[in-house]
């Protein structure tokens, strides 16, 4: 399909590329054949091709209102990817390469130069319809993965979560799916009135068409109504809640209890929009994000207390190196990375 020899292409030569272009804009199965069967033949290129899918997107995705033409995104990516390959350039000494996580560290220049012209990079979201029969949706460590179901919901997988979906969805019967970790739902409203419910370890959130989100980690349970109204049906306890608009649950299975309070939904749906937003949290909450969003294992050492020090910050959620640097700075914290380990200290 092509003469082309892309085994010696960096990413900034595959950003720039016509067929690569094709791959992660608008792909036909040719296109998708010839890059898997590709890539199977050369593993060693996957870092690049990452780097490349990635910076693209950034351009594609930096203004989420409307869709740039290919003429005008590839303008931008030309300058984008120059300044970012001057940057290499300049760069008289450069850090030797970790063993682990490869692409993040070399992100971190491409970070620096997409702010100064007013990009984001982004990760690489799959959006599309998926065959629900006994489908199970997964994503790994720091992905966010969009999902539209067969009655047209949408839902957003947070990093680290798993959505089940039953093989089928029997008419006039309510329309179960099973969540571990978070995601952000917007439920389609059916004629026939067909219940909408997330089962969670130890909650139902039934809904008839609405937009809430739902965080199910270390024995809680919490839900955000942002739209609409629904019920939640609390297993352990046989109790049932009814919620309005700007609504939060907390729920512990371990403690039975319940807390219920108004709060601003946008700043616990931010993530769907690759932001993480912090209103006066715990450090040992921000600390439990890197975990439970993005595998790293946080250990503080010389037993530090930073019990009674929280955080106000809105950072994006693509790089979680940009919320190392903003708690380093804050508070003047030393953070040494092994690998999936922070090991923290003052």
């Amino acid at each position: 399909m092509s003469d082309i020899d892309y085994t010696k292409y960096k990413a900034e030569d595959f950003v720039q590329d016509s067929k690569f272009y094709q791959w992660v804009v608008s792909p036909d199965d040719e296109v998708k054949a010839f890059w898997k069967e590709w890539l199977t033949q050369n593993p060693q290129k996957l870092e690049e091709v990452t780097l490349a899918k990635i910076m693209l997107t950034s351009i594609i995705e930096s203004k989420p209102s409307y869709k740039l033409s290919e003429q005008k995104s590839k303008a931008i990516l030309e300058k984008s990817v120059q300044a970012y390959y001057q940057t290499r350039q300049k760069d008289s000494k450069p850090e030797p390469a970790p063993k682990t996580a490869p692409i993040q560290r070399s992100l971190l220049k491409w970070v620096s130069v997409a702010a100064a012209i007013g990009l984001i990079v982004s990760i690489v979201v799959i959006n599309k319809t998926w065959d629900l029969a006994g489908e199970t949706y997964k994503t790994e460590f720091g992905e966010i993965r969009h999902v539209t179901l067969a009655d047209g919901s949408e839902v957003v997988l947070n990093g680290n979560s798993q959505l089940k979906i039953p093989k089928t969805w029997d008419t006039g019967q309510a329309r179960n799916v099973w969540l571990k970790g978070e995601a952000f739902f917007s439920v389609q409203h059916l004629a026939s009135e067909t219940k909408f419910v997330v089962h969670t370890a130890d909650l139902q959130v039934e809904v008839l068409g609405t937009e809430f989100n739902v965080n199910n980690r270390r024995n809680k349970t919490k839900v955000v109504l942002s739209s609409g109204k629904i019920k939640v049906n609390l297993e352990k306890n046989k109790q049932t809640l009814e919620m309005q608009p700007g609504d939060f649950i907390e729920f512990s299975s371990q403690r039975n209890e319940i807390n219920k309070k108004k709060v601003d939904s946008k700043k616990y749906t931010a993530w769907t929009n690759f932001e993480l937003t912090f209103h006066s949290t715990p450090v040992e909450e921000v600390f439990e994000t890197l975990e439970d969003v993005y595998g790293y294992s946080v250990v503080v050492e010389n037993q530090v207390d930073f019990s009674g020090l929280s955080l106000t910050s809105k950072v994006s959620a693509r790089d979680p190196e940009i919320l190392l640097r903003v708690l380093e700075n804050t508070f003047q914290m030393k953070i040494r990375r092994n690998k999936k380990q922070l090991l923290i200290t003052k």
